[in-house]
């Protein structure tokens, strides 16, 4: 080394130098030199390093770590605030739908634990799904369908619980909270339809029974339970049916305080008494008031009082009413089309309702030779009114063409004044006697022939009543011209002996 002092060379280890005494501090040991290598190593260290802080600082302050500090904040408003920026810009992180999914995930958990109510989560679930874009907006919406499930939970309203919660699963087949909350929900609610129908069908409620089934099972959908007892209260109420169906019914007119009336029991195959009427009271004449008709199909008809009735056969409910006809005494026929063929004893001649309770024709009267229609039968495309002779009381058939309710008269011999003279005095007291006994649907009205007393036109008559309590009481004093026909009695009645 050399002296610090004179500038001589000494040796390293000297303490003094040798040539001036000076003392000698000893010499640093050279610092041995780095190989090449070792520095490229000590770079690429120190630059994995930089590079390594680089990536935690933006992994710090990425999009996903900033969206993971807002949801462990519990600061959905700062979430939200995020995916709109994130996605304005496109910087969504590729994990966004998971990140989100637990955010909703999350907001359920606080509202499970009531550290949220449900106008709370609603709100965030509503900006959720009008931020939202896709799957994840369906998927807020699936959520708050889920509060709403757990909303009528509560309230114990299954059936709006079980809807809300199948809602739910239909946008998020995946949300296990949906899933448990329709499987407590159904079962509640299919244990309150259960018990409706079991207390319908004690009832003998049966299709209401039935009603409330299907509307289960609309909600409840292929529930094996409900099919199961949809199934058996079909065939117990068909069973019902059976027997509660009206096979026959009983007309029965009666009489009170000169009034008569009907009434009518719907009765099924054992007897019983299925449905009942009673028809208003009419004052009584010598024309039944209240008459039946009878059956047809699922239909009963009758008249009261001039009015025809159809009754629905099962449950004897109206299901029309025609007060046109206004005859008594009635006689029927169903035409093959179904419609109502009627003629009164004192008129109308010919009635024609069809099914639905319309008036189709009315025949006050075909003649005045022919008057007591008290029969009709229907013939293909023809009517057959039975009807009365006006002179003779003889019977006669008139035909109505019920294409166009057109009829036709029997034709009737003309009785000529020679014939008429041929007439014997017991000739003429029959056809005086059928006379008033058919005018007056009775056969009490008698003529004697040992009674009668001839006059310068014909005869003078006594026609006499039998009925009541008193025998052969005089009627009417009867007047009849044999030359010309006329026959008068003291009611002012005038009607011709030959038609």
């Amino acid at each position: 080394m050399i002296c610090g002092n004179c500038g001589k060379l000494i040796g390293d280890q000297e303490k003094f130098c040798r040539y001036c005494g000076s003392p000698q501090d000893s010499p640093e040991p050279e610092p041995k030199r780095k190989s090449k290598k070792k520095w490229i190593a000590a770079g690429i260290l120190a630059a994995a390093a930089v590079a390594a802080l680089a990536v935690f600082l933006v992994l710090r302050n990425g999009p996903g770590a900033r969206f993971e500090q807002a949801l462990k904040d519990g600061d959905y408003d700062r979430v939200l605030e995020l995916y709109q920026k994130e996605s304005k810009e496109g910087k969504l992180p590729e994990d966004i739908e998971e990140l989100m999914e637990e955010a909703m995930r999350q907001l359920y958990r606080e509202y499970s634990s009531e550290e949220m109510d449900s106008h709370e989560i609603s709100e965030v679930l509503k900006r959720m799904g009008e931020i939202f874009t896709g799957a994840l907006s369906v998927k807020a919406g699936a959520v708050e369908s889920l509060v709403e499930g757990d909303e009528n939970f509560r309230r114990e309203n299954w059936e709006q619980a079980a809807v809300f919660y199948q809602s739910a699963l239909e946008s998020w087949p995946e949300l296990e909270e949906a899933s448990e909350g329709l499987e407590k929900a159904a079962g509640e609610y299919r244990g309150q339809i259960l018990d409706a129908v079991e207390t319908y069908v004690s009832e003998e409620k049966y299709a209401e029974a039935l009603e409330e089934l299907e509307h289960g099972l609309t909600v409840l959908k292929s529930d094996s339970k409900l099919e199961d007892k949809r199934e058996e209260v079909s065939q117990a109420y068909e069973t019902y049916q059976k027997n509660q169906a009206v096979v026959s019914v009983e007309f029965t007119s009666e009489y009170e305080n000169s009034r008569q009336y009907a009434v009518i029991r719907g009765l099924n195959q054992a007897g019983e008494e299925i449905w009942k009427k009673e028809t208003e009271h009419f004052l009584a004449t010598e024309l039944d008031r209240v008459n039946e008709i009878g059956m047809r199909e699922e239909v009963y008809y009758y008249a009261a009082g001039g009015t025809v009735t159809a009754l629905d056969l099962q449950s004897g409910e109206v299901l029309w009413e025609n007060e046109e006809f206004q005859g008594a005494s009635l006689s029927y026929s169903f035409g093959s089309d179904g419609q109502l063929y009627l003629c009164g004893y004192y008129g109308p001649d010919f009635f024609a309702v069809d099914q639905e309770g319309n008036t189709l024709c009315r025949i006050d009267s075909f003649s005045a030779q022919y008057q007591w229609p008290h029969g009709i039968r229907c013939s293909g495309e023809q009517a057959v009114v039975t009807v009365s002779e006006a002179a003779s009381g003889e019977e006669a058939e008139i035909t109505v063409n019920l294409s166009d309710y057109s009829f036709e008269l029997p034709e009737v011999p003309e009785q000529t004044p020679e014939a008429a003279a041929q007439m014997t005095l017991e000739e003429i007291c029959r056809a005086v006697e059928n006379y008033y006994n058919t005018a007056y649907h009775t056969e009490d009205y008698v003529v004697f022939e040992n009674e009668a007393m001839e006059t310068d036109g014909g005869y003078f008559l006594i026609l006499r009543y039998q009925g009541g309590n008193t025998a052969n009481v005089m009627a009417s004093g009867i007047q009849v011209n044999t030359e010309t026909g006329e026959v008068k009695d003291d009611w002012d009645g005038v009607w011709n002996l030959y038609g």
